[in-house]
């Protein structure tokens, strides 16, 4: 009897196991289908960002794209997991998560600074400017 309580306490709960494992494939479909669109002509997707190589795709994916290998990897740990009913995958998928939304973090400010030239960062800090005035005026 207690076998049956040791094997339950050992897995996650099953709501749990489907939403992790459903991000998990979500993931790995997500990998293979457009990241970028460039007009009508070009779409770039996760596994063209990791194997291509180029200025323009190296700022959007890292030195070499292995950076991008972190999604379909995270996806298959996530999948695994839900598989295999873990009892801590609500961690591996917090840390699967917060890394793959740091990667993409990461990614939008470097290519945010590889683009914008000396009048977008002029425009913004008076803008921030004006807006720390503003509101210190008005607590007056």
């Amino acid at each position: 009897m207690s076998d049956t309580n040791s094997d339950k306490a050992a897995t996650a709960p099953l709501l749990s196991r489907a939403l992790l494992g459903a991000s998990g494939v979500g993931l790995l479909l997500g990998f293979f289908l457009p990241w970028v669109k460039l007009g009508t002509m070009v779409a770039l997707s996760g596994l063209n960002l990791a194997t291509t190589s180029g200025q323009a795709i190296e700022n959007m994916s890292g030195p070499a794209g292995f950076i991008v290998f972190v999604v379909p990897l995270a996806g298959i740990a996530l999948l695994l997991a839900a598989v295999r009913g873990y009892r801590r995958i609500e961690w591996l998928g917090l840390v699967s998560g917060c890394l793959i939304f740091g990667v993409g973090v990461f990614t939008l400010v470097r290519v945010f600074l590889d683009t914008t030239g000396a009048g977008m960062w002029l425009v913004a800090g008076s803008s921030m400017a004006a807006i720390m005035i503003g509101t210190l005026t008005q607590r007056r």
